[in-house]
């Protein structure tokens, strides 16, 4: 019985490190990422927040 849960510890391992040689070969075929958002979404958040800004001052008075 121990001679068979070695070898599953034995596949384990081999396994893993089958897994950690092929991981860095996966990460580059994949495709690059998509942009995060509209090119000019952080200039409309930037709006935004100073909008919001300018109503809560106007509210604090």
């Amino acid at each position: 019985m121990s001679d068979s849960l070695k070898d599953r510890e034995d596949r384990l391992q081999l396994a893993r490190r089958d897994q950690q040689a092929e991981s860095p070969g996966a990460q580059t075929e994949r495709p690059p990422a998509p942009p995060p958002g509209p090119p000019r979404a952080n200039e409309q958040w930037k709006a935004l927040y100073a909008r919001i800004r300018e109503v809560t001052e106007g509210l604090r008075r």
